[in-house]
């Protein structure tokens, strides 16, 4: 069990909340840069024979925050703690989990080998996007998922079960569509979707199921450029979808929050597994807290 949380500089919110609602140390650390850019890493809590918990998500800058993590692991290490784990909730590279042309890098094996390197007693992660991905660690690694807050949250909203359906927007969702739908007790309605390779043109094709006249949620691990997700809102009301509800553990791509804005989609429920400081001022964007998923 963790005594002593310790924040990188991705998301120190959510370092903080976990901290709060577990009642723990949050340690002080310096994070700095050298004249030519390079990260600086100081901690001034003494972590000896403590149970420390680095909090640092990857995305926005990937690259810087990876290091970090990595700097931060190593100096904590020499402080001699009993043990460091890591959340890292959004895993960057995780997506790129496969190799398409000769000459491209596997760059989700990179990041795996980067951490397995540097050692830590356990990682936690959120929807992870790739199997393919976890089987790559040896060390223990836990795949922790939002869909509990989703299903809390749904439960004190819907009234009329009969007016909502649960969709699975392609074959990739659909195990986690049904076991969203099943806990809410919704039917489940199918898509499937085809992407032109070449173009990147996505195309919807309808499965299973009504949707017209009904309020839709839907749930997925993460958004990038939200594309997909304005096309998928315009098919479905299209069939005549009354509203429609997403939930999504990680928007990954800042400018997406702006696209969902303007967009037909009702409401998008999302989590803070990355910290966007202006959040608050979307209408129709929710922030939901992961910090009482995380076991310390």
């Amino acid at each position: 069990m963790a005594k002593i949380i310790l924040s990188g500089s991705s998301n120190y919110p959510l370092a903080k909340s976990i901290a709060k609602r577990n009642k723990l140390q949050l340690a002080e650390v310096e994070i700095s840069h050298f004249a030519n850019q390079e990260k600086r890493i100081h901690i001034l809590t003494d972590l000896k024979d403590q149970d420390v918990m680095i909090v640092q998500s990857t995305c926005g800058k990937p690259d810087e925050f990876l290091i970090e993590t990595l700097l931060l692991k190593d100096a904590a290490t020499r402080m001699q703690p009993r043990s460091i784990s890591l959340v890292i909730p959004w895993l960057a590279y995780s997506p790129q989990d496969k190799v398409f042309r000769t000459g491209e890098a596997l760059s989700s094996e990179v990041v795996v080998k980067m951490l397995e390197l540097i050692g830590f007693d356990k990682i936690y992660v959120f929807d992870l996007h790739s199997e393919h991905v976890l089987k790559k660690f040896t060390q223990a690694i836990d795949n922790l998922t939002t869909m509990p807050l989703y299903i809390q949250y749904f439960k004190k909203h819907i009234k009329d079960k009969e007016s909502w359906v649960a969709v699975a927007v392609d074959k990739g969702s659909k195990p986690r569509a049904s076991a969203f739908a099943k806990a809410l007790g919704l039917e489940l309605v199918e898509f499937d979707k085809i992407r032109d390779l070449n173009t990147g043109e996505v195309t919807f094709l309808h499965l299973h199921g009504s949707v017209a006249g009904k309020k839709i949620i839907t749930f997925d691990d993460y958004v990038s450029t939200g594309q997909t997700l304005i096309k998928s809102v315009e098919f479905l009301k299209a069939l005549g979808a009354k509203q429609y509800y997403f939930c999504v553990t990680h928007v990954i791509v800042e400018s997406t929050l702006s696209l969902i804005e303007d967009s037909d989609i009702d409401k998008v429920i999302i989590t803070n597994t990355i910290d966007y400081p202006g959040i608050t001022e979307y209408q129709k964007i929710e922030v939901l807290d992961i910090a009482e998923l995380i076991p310390v």
